[in-house]
């Protein structure tokens, strides 16, 4: 049973989670999404990124550097929201 309970628990914690993701996103910029879309899902190099938003490098990183610091941001917000609200979901 604790397996089952466990299982469902993973499942709301990852349901509650991709939600959260999906609200962080929103607060990015365009420029954001997109040079985020490029490096990681794309997995593309760094000035593969620039050269395909048409952007200097040196922009490049610090649209990726500000977006990932929101990112850990809302990700260290969301962790602790879930330890004080719902410590039973707790990553």
């Amino acid at each position: 049973m604790a397996d089952i309970k466990g299982s469902a628990e993973q499942r709301a914690s990852a349901t509650l989670g991709a939600g959260f993701f999906e609200r962080v996103l929103e607060l990015l910029s365009h420029h954001e999404r997109i040079a985020l879309r490029l490096r990681h899902v794309e997995r593309l190099e760094l000035h593969e990124v620039a050269a395909r938003m048409n952007l200097p490098e040196g922009v490049v990183a610090r649209i990726l550097a500000d977006a990932e610091r929101t990112l850990t941001a809302a990700r260290r917000a969301f962790v602790e929201a879930l330890q004080e609200h719902a410590p039973e979901l707790a990553c």
